[in-house]
């Protein structure tokens, strides 16, 4: 799966988009980027199952992986690599704006996994 961003300016110009592996979803709008989670599904084909014995029927593994990525056009432009860090399966992503322009935007990350006791 891919995502293709296009930039358009303030005066109405579309520039040349870029396409990301993986599905997009945006977090918020930050005062210096777009804030996104990046998720990126891979298969993988193998005769070994995970701790187990081998099988004679290739079977068939499905990984996913987030990505919190900062989406920033620099003169207008995209770059086709963007910074990320690795978000986990469970978290949500929490974005507080900066307070002014010399501020940073400041993104938590909370384990939805984690807030609650066993047992409750």
């Amino acid at each position: 799966m891919k995502t293709r961003v296009t930039v358009i300016t303030s005066d109405g110009k579309k520039l040349n988009p870029v396409e990301y592996d993986g599905s997009f979803q945006v977090i918020g709008i930050g005062a210096h980027a777009v804030y996104a989670i990046v998720t990126a599904y891979t298969a993988t084909t193998s005769t070994v199952l995970p701790g187990g014995p081998t099988t004679a029927t290739p079977v068939i593994a499905f990984t996913t992986t987030r990505r919190l990525v900062a989406l920033n056009a620099v003169a207008g432009i995209l770059t086709a690599s963007v910074p990320s860090l690795h978000v986990p399966l469970r978290a949500e992503v929490k974005l507080a704006l900066a307070t002014d322009n010399t501020a940073a935007d400041t993104l938590s990350l909370v384990d939805m996994g984690m807030s609650r006791r066993p047992g409750t």
